[in-house]
């Protein structure tokens, strides 16, 4: 009898645990009624779990028969009408879900070619978990189809390669406008995990567009290829999409995309961590490479930014960690971490002969160790009409635009920083070092440059010439500067064929042990070079704490003298700078770019506000603390006298002037289209200046 009431024991405790694994029973009589007609409705677990039978060809024990119905659904559109809750399907054959659409070989290559129209209702509950299965996701392959309005809510997916909250794998035969496969209006929440190209909404895409969508979702990878939206592509489009959640994976991970080769992505942002992890065996460190705030790598990024925080081991950037084409119009707001090389507030590194970056800027902090930048750690293409504002730190190669302006075609121009850059040698305002043929012109720093080491430059540590000619032209700093050997209030170190003319040293400071000077430290330019028509602030002090110099001249080391009332007198310092070059002059402020402005430090003209001084002449009344503020496309204006405002573009372009009264007043700029502004407010004696970013 005991031995009865023991076997039965066993058995019920058998049969409790296989009622807690019971799944649904796949419906498709949806479809079987009649397979002809273009349209059909899904509004249960069953129907949909029936949906992935048809597609993939399989029965409901996932067991190809050869006789089940199929149909890749060319041509019609299923309907989502309720929500749906998929937790009776987290057991389905013991691995869960049965993703819509297979990629395998022969019989198995069934994708998704229909229309899902999710109709705005969300699935909830999808558990996947195949860790050396590829192709997962609600979807698991797409051709030449499309998912849209739809919410996939609370997943939890584990799977190797090409995996997605929504789709794993998105692909169509190519065309110019990627409009054959599309996700459009999707999102997910939820944990998704790989191994390569793995993201919140879609796993991969080839040929392909994802528009409008976004992931809450935790999402990481144990290789490459990882984002919080796409985890990597070879073409196609992105725009309008975002992530909140944290991403990460060893190498090309993106808070948006992690990896595209010609994924044109747009209008896009990032909000959470991107981390990117490095391990160390026998010495030996690998991985934490081509992180980046909205993309790991990547081509055409347009409209995009990042508030969250980036880390990884190199080639770590704001927005991306690899740009292999154009950024235009993105910012970063975020802090990027480095352990290496290769970090930048916006970018970590421009791909060999590409990179260009336009109307963009970076003011979070900057931190790594070697080609560490405000706006780009290791440029070798362009940065045009771009600025940096965080605290830049590192130890050799450390700008705040750009670590390393490289051989060839790297040019700075008509970019600036406000930055604190520090680092030990190598280091520069504007660029640490600046290599054969590259250039810096048109450019400022206005932060303190501080180095613990040698080749310390108020616009640059360290230009080489060689090969071909460097240049640093038309450009000036006003921090302080100082270091240990070769000390210059523009340029550290010049050698070689170089070129270093028509630029301006308005440091307070510049000190060092040894060779330094108010324009470059150390000059050893060779023919082909040319040094000349430089100056200085007459009131500079050096490491003495006096205004004594002894290479006066303005092809000198030290520069020619400028006083404080030639450098107030017209903007031009000494008619060194002019508007046709780019720059904004005004008499009683500092020359700008784009139509902004830049007090003069106090040193120059006495105690200042941050955010507005007055000109020439008093005013008999006091100006609101801020007087103009920027709430999306709205400008408010307290103005205590009758004013105006302009406003720029970033390279300088006036777009508009506008005429107020005094009092407070409300405008709207509704036809400006996306992109960053200059606004430029005029009251009375008073002025300022603001971004204004137009998403």
């Amino acid at each position: 009898m005991k031995r009865f009431l023991g076997v039965m024991a066993v058995l019920l405790v058998f049969m409790a645990g296989v009622a807690g694994a019971q799944t649904g029973t796949p419906d498709t009589d949806w479809y079987t009624a009649n397979p002809d007609a273009t349209s059909f409705t899904i509004s249960t677990a069953d129907e949909l779990a029936g949906l992935s039978l048809i597609v993939n060809g399989f029965n409901s024990d996932w067991i190809y028969t050869g006789s089940n119905p199929t149909d890749d659904f060319s041509g019609k559109t299923i309907k989502l009408t309720k929500d749906i809750d998929l937790s009776v399907y987290a057991e389905w054959t013991g691995t869960g879900w049965m993703r819509i659409g297979t990629r395998e070989s022969g019989q198995f290559n069934r994708p998704f070619s229909g229309n899902f129209d999710g109709g705005g209702f969300v699935i909830r509950n999808l558990t996947i978990n195949r860790p050396n299965r590829d192709n997962e996701g609600l979807f698991g392959y797409v051709w030449n189809g499309t998912v849209k309005n739809l919410g996939v809510e609370n997943v939890n997916i584990t799977a190797r390669y090409w995996v997605g909250g929504v789709v794993g794998y998105l692909g169509a035969t190519s065309t110019a406008s990627f409009d054959r496969s599309i996700v459009d209006n999707c999102y997910s929440t939820g944990t998704v995990n790989g191994n390569e190209s793995v993201g919140g909404v879609v796993g991969i895409i080839a040929a392909s567009s994802i528009i409008n969508s976004h992931s809450t979702a935790t999402v990481s990878g144990t290789y490459r290829y990882v984002g919080g939206v796409l985890g990597g592509g070879g073409t196609g489009l992105l725009t309008g999409c975002y992530s909140t959640g944290t991403v990460s994976g060893r190498t090309f991970v993106g808070g948006v995309v992690g990896h595209s080769n010609g994924v044109r992505i747009s209008g896009s942002y990032s909000t959470g961590m991107v981390i990117g992890i490095s391990t160390t065996n026998n010495n030996v460190t690998t991985g934490g490479s081509y992180i980046g705030g909205v993309v790991g790598s990547g081509g055409s990024v347009t409209d995009c930014y990042f508030t969250g925080e980036v880390s990884g081991r190199d080639t770590v950037g704001g927005v991306a960690g690899m740009l292999r084409g154009r950024m235009t119009n993105s910012y970063s707001t975020g802090k990027v971490t480095g352990t290496y090389r290769y970090i930048g507030g916006l970018v970590g590194e421009g791909d060999m002969g590409s990179g260009k970056i336009f109307n963009s800027y970076s003011t979070g902090n900057v931190s790594g160790t070697d080609f560490v930048g405000g706006v780009i750690g290791s440029l070798e293409d362009s940065v045009v009409n771009s600025y940096s504002t965080g605290k830049i730190s590192g130890t050799d190669v450390v700008g705040g635009v750009a670590g390393v302006v490289r051989n060839g075609k790297g040019t700075v121009i008509n970019s600036y920083t406000t930055s604190e850059v520090s680092g030990r040698r190598n280091v520069g305002g504007v660029a640490g070092s600046v290599g054969t043929g590259g250039r810096i012109t048109n450019s400022y720093s206005t932060g303190t440059v501080t180095g613990t080491g040698n080749n310390v430059g108020g616009v640059a540590g360290f230009v080489s010439g060689g090969y071909g000619i460097s240049h640093v032209t038309n450009s000036y700093s006003t921090g302080a500067v100082s270091g240990i050997d070769t000390v210059g209030g523009v340029v550290g170190r010049l050698q070689n064929e170089s070129i270093l003319t028509d630029c301006a040293a308005l440091n307070t400071q510049v000190k060092g042990n040894s060779s330094v000077g108010r324009i470059v430290g150390s000059n050893s330019i060779i023919a082909g070079g040319n040094f000349s028509n430089n100056t200085a602030y007459a009131g500079m002090t050096n490491s003495a704490n006096n205004t004594t110099w002894n290479n006066k001249g303005i092809d000198d080391l030290d520069g020619a003298d400028i006083s404080i009332s030639a450098i107030r007198a017209d903007g031009t310092i000494g008619e060194r700078f002019t508007s046709e070059g780019g720059w904004t002059l005004e008499p009683g402020w500092l020359l700008t770019l784009g139509g902004e402005q830049v007090t003069l430090p106090s040193f120059h003209a006495g105690p200042v506000s941050v955010k507005f001084t007055q000109r020439q002449r008093q005013s008999t009344k006091t100006a609101p603390a801020q007087f103009i503020n920027i709430s999306g496309r709205t400008l408010h204006l307290n103005l205590p006298e009758r004013g105006k405002v302009d406003i720029y573009t970033l390279n300088g372009a006036k777009l508009r002037s506008l005429d107020f009264a005094q009092g407070n007043h409300t405008y709207r700029l509704n036809d400006l289209p996306r992109g960053m502004y200059v606004v430029r407010a005029t009251s009375g004696a008073w002025k300022q200046s603001v971004r204004m970013a137009v998403k």
